[in-house]
């Protein structure tokens, strides 16, 4: 049973290599592209794990301080896997003033889940952010990369039942 534990770790380590050596044969200077080449990785597996942040140290020679400080600086980035579809909801000042509370609520009962947390179906993370840059539309959300404006509890719950319609879900 230790002996399998073992083979997993080293083939997990050796994926992380593979695909943090692929990604750097696309850039010259690593300080200068750490966000870009940090993009890459979460978009190819859906977050930054604490491996890959060690091996893209030991790969670039970039402190892995600093590599956990842009991690846990810009919301954008997970150390765990997130749910298939990934909903950003906008905090920023305007948004707050537009009623972003009540569509916090309304995602929290729809999905029995909390800024931050994942459905136990993997179909959701919810995630809360400082700002998605699009004011104008406020409240705002994100979902998969695409902002939804001018939103309200209506809307909010048509997305969510939508997103569950295209992954064959059932609503409950």
């Amino acid at each position: 049973m230790v002996q399998l534990s073992v083979e997993s770790s080293i083939s997990k380590q050796r994926n992380t290599e593979s695909l943090i050596d692929g990604i750097l044969e696309n850039y010259n200077d690593y300080s200068r592209n750490i966000i870009n080449i940090l993009l890459r990785i979460q978009e190819k597996q859906g977050f930054v794990s604490e491996q890959d942040a060690i091996q893209l140290s030991d790969k670039t020679h970039i402190p892995l301080a600093k590599i956990f400080s842009i991690l846990s600086f810009y919301n954008y980035f997970s150390f765990k896997r997130a749910g298939k579809n990934l909903l950003l909801l906008c905090d920023g000042t305007a948004c707050r003033v537009q009623g972003n509370r009540k569509l916090r609520q309304t995602l929290k009962d729809e999905l029995d889940i909390s800024p931050g947390e994942t459905t136990k179906d993997n179909l959701f993370t919810l995630k809360e952010v400082r700002c998605l840059g699009a004011c104008a539309l406020a409240p705002v959300m994100m979902v998969n990369g695409k902002i939804y404006g001018n939103l309200d509890e209506k809307k909010v719950k048509e997305i969510i039942s939508g997103l569950k319609q295209e992954s064959g879900k059932k609503e409950s």
